[in-house]
């Protein structure tokens, strides 16, 4: 995990590579959902790419699954991982730079 800034504001964020399980489970905690009993990744038929699977909140209050293509990103803002959201990888790269 790494610090990231963007124009005003600084996230914490970790880069999802279809391999890195253990640092997305370090990173995001309980809002990672299984797909399957005991599975962490799941298959996408259409792509055949590998999803995480990641827990939000919805607007009414119920949890939401998100999948989150390889790829992508995961961010939050430094200390606070109440709200986790997934980026798109060219956003997340026009957006924010590295910062330590």
């Amino acid at each position: 995990m790494s610090l990231y800034q963007s124009r005003p504001s600084q996230v914490e964020a970790v880069h999802w590579d279809g391999k890195n399980t253990d640092e997305m489970i370090a990173f995001c905690g309980e809002k990672v959902s299984f797909g399957q009993p005991g599975t962490f990744i799941m298959r996408n038929g259409q792509t055949n790419e590998e999803m995480l699977l990641f827990v939000v909140a919805g607007k009414d209050g119920a949890q939401e699954t998100v999948p989150v293509p390889v790829g992508h990103w995961l961010v939050c803002q430094p200390g606070d991982k109440s709200d986790i959201w997934p980026v798109e990888d060219e956003y997340f790269n026009t957006k924010y730079y590295l910062v330590t």
